[in-house]
Order: structure tokens, then sequence, then C-alpha cells
């Protein structure tokens, strides 16, 4: 019963109605992209229904639950794109670039039950290209601090009841909730888990909602967690729940570690192979 409300006011309705619902609630527009170059926009079958977060050359972070349809069953990446560099989503420009998915990880515990461990890597086929307006972002090693003045940003619904499109990319200013308020919280709907903090305003007014699902929470110029879920958007009492990106490094680096490893296997057999021979 919990996972089909927090479903229905995340991205994973998006894939099933199959039309985009973008705004971060209580937000700003982004008129300059090369403040946000790590922002991902995920579109299934050309529609935009969740965010993500880039990684390194070839890697892009985002929520697990977006590789899911309401019915449980897993998306088809071959329908999947990931798309950077622009703001609107029915716009390209010089700088889109859009790249098929080679694979996408999604965290060996994951629950789609409770959202506990709510993360997922993507490979995307080719690389990045580096330039002002797309680009990677540090990773932040520690929990964020209660109070700490965050940015949220994607291409969120405005209000949890309303499906209207907008293009353009948003962002928002929110805060990190007390510790023990957010426990409390979680608590009411799925068990807690230590991967996931709350963020938002106890007033309400600004938050995340349908659509902006795997997108980034930044804290101090690095990614600090990563869109999950949440009752409702922007109501009072009611913070929007993120995974803990310091929570998460060592899975996340693992699988770059490995597969900075295997590169470096077949890099030595394309040297040494030859002189052996």
């Amino acid at each position: 019963m919990i996972l089909k409300l927090i479903n229905v006011l995340f991205c994973t309705l998006l894939i099933q109605n199959g039309q985009p619902e973008p705004r971060i609630v209580g937000g700003s527009e982004v008129l300059d992209r090369s403040l946000f170059p790590f922002q991902v926009s995920l579109r299934y079958n050309s529609k935009h229904f969740c965010g993500g977060v880039i990684l390194n050359i070839d890697s892009v972070l985002t929520a697990a639950h977006c590789a899911y349809f309401l019915n449980e069953e897993r998306i088809n990446i071959a329908h999947l794109l990931v798309v950077v560099g622009d703001l609107q989503l029915s716009h390209a420009t010089a700088h889109t670039r859009m790249y098929s998915v080679k694979s996408m990880r999604i965290h060996q515990n994951y629950s789609l039950n409770t959202l506990r461990n709510d993360i997922a890597l993507i490979k995307i086929h080719g690389l990045f290209e580096w330039n002002d307006y797309v680009s990677p972002i540090n990773l932040a090693t520690k929990k964020p601090i209660t109070r700490t003045t965050c940015v949220i940003s994607g291409w969120g619904t405005q209000h949890q009841d309303r499906a209207e499109i907008t293009d353009m990319l948003y962002y928002a200013n929110i805060s990190i909730i007390d510790d023990s308020y957010c426990k409390n919280y979680i608590k009411t709907y799925v068990p807690y888990h230590e991967g996931m903090f709350c963020a938002g305003q106890i007033i309400g007014g600004v938050d995340s909602c349908k659509g902006d699902s795997g997108g980034p929470l930044i804290c101090n110029n690095e990614l600090t967690g990563l869109i999950s879920w949440g009752i409702g958007c922007a109501a009072p009492k009611h913070p929007g729940v993120y995974m803990d990106i310091a929570y998460y490094h060592s899975w996340i680096h693992h699988d770059i570690s490995n597969a900075s490893t295997f590169a470096l296997f077949i890099l030595l057999l394309i040297v040494i192979f030859p002189l052996i021979i």
C-alpha cells in the first residue's frame, strides 16, 4: 500500500502514463545550464521520466526505482536514453547529447517495497564529452549536517495532482532536516534505513516531485543525495527522502574499481600478448 502511494508521487507513474510531468515545486527556472552540468534527463521511449547525475566519463547515478514500472516489472533498457547538456526537454541545442544504455546496475539489496537502497548505476554506450554544460560532480564523503542549505534540480511536476508539461529545468534551495524528526517521519511509512536522510522545509512549499527521482541534491558543491521518495510534494511536515551518497560511497566506487581493473587487464593483454607470440 505504501509503495503504491510512494510510486504515485514519483517517476514510475510517468513510465506507466507515458507522459513527463516536469518541475521542482517552489523552485526557479535554470537560466544557465553550465551551473548544472551534471544534471541528466532519463527518457523512456523518448519521454522524460527520471533525473540522474553524471558520475564519470561513462556512468550515471539515479534512483533504483526508476528501473521499474508500477507493476514491478523492470523497464527495457533498450528503450532508455541518457540525455545531457540541454535545459528544455523538447528543444535540443548544440550542447545536447543523447546516449543509449549499456547496462543498469541496481543495488543488490534494493527493496521495491520500502525503497531501501534506492540507488542504481547506469553505464552508457560511448563516452561523455566534457564541456561547460556537461561534466561530473564530486561526491560527498560525509552525511550532511542538519540545517545545511542545499540545492535540488530537475524537470519534476509543480504539484502532485498536476500533470502539465514544463520544458525548462528548475532548481530550488532546501535544508537538511534533523535526523530524529526524519527517522520518526520515515518510520510512519516504511522501516528506516541508515542510507536515508530528509530534506525540505517543515512548513512545506519547496520540494522535489514526480519526474525528479534520481536527480541531485547538492550541498557545498558536492553530490550529497539522490532524490528518492516522499508523501505528497511540498506538504507541511512531509519532507522529501534522499539516498545518502556518503553512505553508498563504497558501493559506488566498487563498481568503478571493477571497471577500471578490467580495462587495465584488457590493456595489458593488448600490450603483452604480441610480445609473447
